[in-house]
């Protein structure tokens, strides 16, 4: 079943992008408590939830466009539990609920929880807020580049351009919140959730 099978990738993927900060985190602080609101999983007065709208609009507009061409191009293709369920029984509320676990826990929470909360984090301790949120964003972007790979050096670039600096903004925002993650979690899980409703609407045959 494609939602049990959505489930447990999604409690294995939070699982190991959580263990390396847990790690870290026993490693340099010489205890438990306290790990949740070190990694982000925190409530902040900053929450910079007008300027976060802004930039999603922003970001949408202008990745839009070059994701549909990626697609059409075959550059990058549909695939993963969210795709399969769609393909065997459209936009079924299994459907829906596999691509709310994939998109507000195995990839926005775990993402944000490793790059933002942690690597982010230890970077910009070590470099200042900018140039850490650099590296952490080019870091961010390479690992997305596998999507487009075989398609050429530009559509790999271009992959990793528009992942980049969506990291980016992500760590921007982070920076803003204080070090809370809960809002760069929301915009990237917002993000990953119109990305397969619109893909597989407009997308798919």
């Amino acid at each position: 079943m494609i939602l049990i099978s959505q489930i447990l990738s999604s409690i294995i993927q939070l699982f190991v992008f959580t263990l390396i900060p847990f790690i870290w985190y026993i490693i340099t602080n010489k205890k438990i408590s306290g790990f949740l609101p070190w990694i982000g999983l925190k409530k902040t007065d900053n929450m910079p939830v007008k300027s976060s709208v802004i930039l999603f609009m922003i970001v949408a507009l202008l990745i839009i466009a070059p994701y549909l061409w990626l697609y059409k191009t075959n550059s990058i293709t549909l695939s993963g539990l969210p795709y399969e369920s769609y393909i065997q029984s459209g936009f079924s509320p299994e459907t829906v609920l596999v691509i709310l676990l994939w998109a507000v826990v195995q990839t926005s929470l775990t993402e944000e929880i490793f790059f933002r909360g942690f690597l982010y984090k230890r970077l910009s301790s070590k470099f200042g807020d900018k140039f850490g949120n650099l590296i952490q964003a080019v870091i961010f972007g390479l690992i997305h580049s596998p999507a487009a790979l075989g398609h050429g050096f530009i559509k790999i670039a271009l992959i990793v351009f528009i992942t980049g600096t969506i990291g980016y903004i992500l760590g921007y925002i982070v920076n803003k919140s204080k070090g809370s993650i809960l809002c760069s979690w929301l915009f990237h899980a917002s993000a990953n959730i119109i990305s397969p409703v619109l893909a597989f609407t407009f997308l798919v045959k």
